[in-house]
């Protein structure tokens, strides 16, 4: 063998052994092009009822550090100002240099929230299980309508759900890593950790995660008491780092709790845990006060929109725990596996013990998604690789659950872009659910709504059609702004009663206004939204 020939050798050893794992290939390519889909996706959906206030939030939070902290509007004790401000504050900042549509930029930065909560997925999962388990639970996160369908447009559940991941993220590192944990993992955790609570200080929670994962650790190593002694106290240290970089990073853009930086976070989230709201809600048929739902009403919405896929999962997981219930069980496996399922069920047990105040079908609990598609997936994933297993079953539940991705993918495409309102097969589909359930609760649908009354309805000549809606008026002045020959011909009333033409979802019952049905906005032979053509007084 010739010197020459070493190098190429040992260049072919590295590049074997640095490749990028074939699962792990499919998933960047995946990743790359949901962030390609959230460009082409952001003028989509329409304006919906919370980011108008998300805007002026960011805006005053800008004001307040661009007067030099003399614009204190930020600071006003509202039930705005008592939410962080981090999100709202960037997109703001986003929205004021880039020179496009201000909510197609509010847009497009939630869809980039809703894969950065795919991407921690398909790391958590991946972490646990190997790439395969990764690819899996991305899959089953990308394929989750109501995940995928808040990311066109929610301004706080998704940005705050794709924070909460990557904490868990930093937390499963820490549940498998050496001891004591890297810095970096504990940076990441606590960064990710400030990024949820800077969206939602009612997630407060997320900081126990780390403390708690870590003393389980610790207490499952066999070294000395001594050793253990110095472990406890260099790990504690970098798990008050992280803590310190969460706290900064929940503050940073959170200008009410800054003046108090020690006392209203804790302030904010025990509002947030005593929150109330007077309200009704469609549950099975009946419009029910808030204060009076049942207990299951969280799982039922769990029940009804998460794709059958994760059924399959659940079956995949129970067969999977029967079939290696020989094998010996790893500790720190066992550990990681536990705190994936406390996340993705711990705060759903807690909310149906303590009943807190819960409205919009399961939107305030978007987070657990993350982790429970970390888990189908990797049940999903270990089940087919299972050699105690029948390869004729292994096989048949692979191909089932690729078939069940695709069926909820065409019901995807047939929905946008109002996936959020999807419901599953088992619970009769979007059709079937429609009456007895919540759809377009956000109103995402008044854009389209309007767009067909603006292209379709003429008023006599010389005046104007009076033009209302049951919920967001100024949702409906932000498209007739978009179209100003459309000014010419309607005008915008607050009062129903002068109304000639009247949009409304099925919110609370509203579509069942006096009124004359000319159009509905449909999906899937379900309506979302009516036109009614009114009789004024």
């Amino acid at each position: 063998m010739t010197s020459s020939t070493l190098p190429i050798a040992a260049l072919g050893k590295r590049l074997r052994a640095t490749r990028i794992d074939a699962y792990d290939a499919i998933a960047w390519l995946g990743s790359a092009a949901l962030l390609v889909a959230c460009i082409a996706f952001a003028d989509d959906a329409g304006v919906t009822m919370d980011e108008k206030v998300e805007a002026g939030y960011g805006r005053r939070i800008l004001t307040w550090y661009g007067s030099g902290f003399r614009d204190t509007r930020a600071l006003n004790s509202t039930a705005q100002s008592q939410y962080g401000g981090l999100y709202a504050a960037v997109v703001g900042a986003m929205v004021h240099f880039l020179p496009f549509d201000e909510y197609v930029i509010r847009h497009f930065f939630a869809g980039v929230c809703g894969v950065l909560g795919i991407a921690a997925a398909w790391r958590c999962a991946a972490l646990l299980g190997g790439p395969r388990a990764g690819l899996c639970a991305g899959s089953m996160l990308a394929l989750t309508p109501a995940w995928l369908g808040h990311a066109l447009f929610n301004p706080k559940d998704t940005p705050f759900g794709a924070a909460a991941a990557w904490a868990l993220y930093g937390t499963l590192r820490i549940a498998t890593d050496r001891v004591p944990p890297k810095r970096s993992v504990c940076l990441l955790c606590g960064v990710a950790t400030g990024a949820a609570l800077g969206v939602r200080p009612g997630g407060m929670f997320l900081l126990a995660y780390p403390a708690l994962v870590m003393a389980a650790r610790l207490w499952l190593l066999r070294e000395p008491n001594t050793q253990r002694l110095s472990l406890l106290a260099r790990s504690s240290a970098r798990l008050a780092l992280g803590l310190g970089a969460a706290w900064i990073t929940m503050l940073i853009a959170w200008p009410w709790a800054l003046m108090s930086p020690l006392l209203r976070p804790f302030q904010a989230a025990n509002m947030a845990a005593h929150f109330s709201w007077n309200g009704s809600v469609r549950f099975r048929g009946a419009i029910v006060d808030v204060h009076a739902l049942p207990r299951d009403y969280l799982p039922t919405w769990f029940a009804i929109t998460l794709p059958e896929t994760y059924v399959l999962a659940a079956v995949c997981a129970l067969l999977l725990l029967w079939a290696v219930r020989k094998r010996t069980p790893d500790s720190t496996r066992l550990l990681a596996l536990a705190t994936l399922f406390a996340a993705a069920f711990g705060p759903l047990a807690v909310a149906v013990l303590t009943q807190p105040v819960i409205y919009d079908a399961h939107r305030h609990f978007l987070f657990l998604m993350p982790a429970m598609a970390a888990l189908a997936g990797y049940a999903v994933a270990e089940f087919s690789a299972a050699h105690e297993l029948p390869r004729a079953a292994r096989v048949t539940a692979l191909g089932a659950w690729i078939a069940l991705c695709a069926l909820t993918l065409h019901d995807m495409v047939a929905m946008h872009p109002y996936e959020y309102s999807y419901f599953n097969r088992l619970s009769g589909s979007l059709a079937g659910a429609s009456q007895r359930f919540e759809t377009d609760y956000w109103g995402a649908s008044y854009e389209e709504g309007v767009a067909w009354v603006v292209s379709h309805l003429q008023p006599a000549a010389g005046t104007r059609l009076r033009i209302s809606s049951c919920h967001d008026l100024e949702a409906l002045a932000h498209y007739f702004a978009r179209t100003p020959e459309a000014a010419a011909r309607f005008q915008i009333v607050k009062e129903r009663s002068r109304a000639d033409v009247f949009l409304t979802t099925t919110r609370n019952d509203c579509h069942k206004s006096s009124g004359t049905i000319i159009h509905t906005i449909q999906r899937m032979g379900a309506p979302l939204l009516y036109v009614l053509r009114t009789n004024p007084s």
